[in-house]
């Protein structure tokens, strides 16, 4: 694909500007072609396309039988499971691993899967935390540079909190003792994606109320840039365009405001979660987070990104499906049989995981996609609820980091670390370590089987 390039190429930090209430309101731009070179394989000036990595995570694990592929190989070698059908729409870019194991004993299971599979290291027994930073915050400092955002924490479900510690509260946490919270008000992340005041400090209250729609407020940047532009880069702002509206549109029927900017109140105050209905896992916000996630990787003013979809030890309110039961007490642990209900509830999750992958796949990076220029580590805090246990953990990578992973492959093996897989993600994107993780997740080496 040859990219029409304007004879002067556009800044790759590019982004159109206006004023709103006295706020300075910014939109990025996606990746056009103009600002790449002919191949659309980097930017103009030479510097490479930037790496993205992302956290798909969710509570209460898997049902093995129905996770565990029958087969291992690449292509037609193997067959996919019952609960990995949902992701065959990217199968391309899809990678299982099965036969990991994490090697922390003792405690609660809740505590000890997420910190082993996040960070490589054991949660702390007395305040029931992290003891390490999880791997987004890790490879955050390798690559996102002067992005707006190194991290961008956001969840769907946040189900009651048990008061058990942050290690079955949060999946993210930036070193020990140190949760990051995720912001589950899609309103809130769209208004920080959006704008930023002109002074550095909040925007009033009445600043906000009197706000146009972001569109409005940058269409004298737009046009200008619009007249700069080859006709495949003006069809692909448009559709970046129509996009932000749709989003707007959609948060607007949420119940939050169409207003951009910061809030008027502090987001770094996330309220408490005081009811079950608060987990509710609505098809609406889960699209309204994967647009917002899709946006910030796409306009490169974010590059790591964790979705949490539902907390470890997930008190998931299944009220969408029917079910009424609480889904982590009464059926995680208590179904009986081949766990049928259980099994709609996740495979409910793994198709919202899928709205995640498929759109990313389809929003243009480049001379590719966005899913197959990022890598996006997906697992949960323990393997199957029933028996608490932590071997056959669930983890998968969907994507291909550029072509680093060979896509659309499964990979057995005999009860390894699961701290292998972090040291392979560390060193993908530049980390160059010879070990990672602490006492029983230590590991010298990685997987080989997945690169290309």
């Amino acid at each position: 694909m040859a990219f029409s390039i304007p004879r002067k190429p556009l800044s790759r930090r590019a982004v159109l500007r206006g004023m709103a209430g006295g706020a300075l309101v910014t939109v990025g731009l996606p990746r056009l072609g103009a600002m790449l070179n002919t191949n659309g394989t980097a930017y103009a000036a030479g510097q490479p396309l930037p790496k993205r990595f992302g956290i798909w995570f969710w509570g209460n694990g898997i049902i093995p039988p129905r996770w565990i592929p029958t087969t291992a190989g690449i292509g037609t070698a193997w067959t996919p499971s019952e609960q990995m059908t949902p992701f065959m729409s990217v199968r391309k870019n899809f990678t299982a691993l099965t036969g990991f194991e994490v090697k922390f004993a003792g405690g609660v299971v809740h505590h000890i899967g997420p910190a082993a599979a996040l960070s490589g290291s054991a949660h702390s027994a007395g305040a029931l935390n992290y003891t390490a930073p999880t791997i987004d915050h890790v490879i955050s400092k390798l690559i996102a540079g002067s992005t707006p955002f190194p991290t961008l924490q956001v969840g769907v479900s946040r189900a009651t909190a048990n008061g058990q510690g942050d290690t079955v509260n949060y999946a993210s946490s930036s070193g020990p003792n140190a949760p990051v919270l995720p912001e589950y008000d899609a309103t809130a992340v769209f208004k920080r994606l959006f704008g930023k005041p002109a002074d550095g400090a909040g925007p009033s209250a009445k600043s906000l109320a009197t706000r146009k729609r972001v569109l409005d407020t940058v269409s004298a940047d737009a046009t200008a840039l619009r007249a700069k532009l080859g006709a495949d880069d003006k069809r692909r702002l448009d559709q970046h365009f129509d996009s932000i509206q749709l989003l707007e549109k959609r948060i607007a029927t949420m119940g939050g405001a169409t207003t951009c900017g910061p809030s008027a109140d502090s987001v770094a105050k996330y309220p408490p979660v005081v009811a079950d209905n608060n987990g509710l896992v609505a098809p609406e916000q889960n699209s309204a987070m994967v647009e917002l996630v899709t946006y910030a990787l796409s306009c490169d003013i974010n590059r790591v990104f964790l979705f949490q979809h539902g907390r470890p030890a997930a008190h998931y309110n299944m009220g969408v499906l029917g079910i009424t039961k609480d889904i982590h007490d009464d059926i995680s642990h208590m179904e009986a049989g081949d766990q049928p209900i259980l099994n709609s509830a996740m495979m409910y999750w793994f198709n919202q995981g899928r709205v995640l992958m498929e759109t990313l796949q389809n929003t243009p990076d480049g001379a590719g996609n966005l899913l197959e220029n990022s890598l996006i580590y997906c697992t949960s805090d323990l393997s199957f609820g029933r028996t608490h246990s932590t071997d056959e953990f669930p983890t998968l990578l969907i994507g291909r980091l550029g072509g680093l992973l060979k896509g659309d492959q499964h990979v057995r093996v005999n009860k390894d670390n699961i701290s292998k897989i972090l040291f392979t993600l560390v060193n993908l994107y530049g980390g160059n370590v010879s070990s990672f993780g602490t006492g029983a997740g230590m590991v010298t080496s990685g997987i080989s089987e997945i690169l290309a």
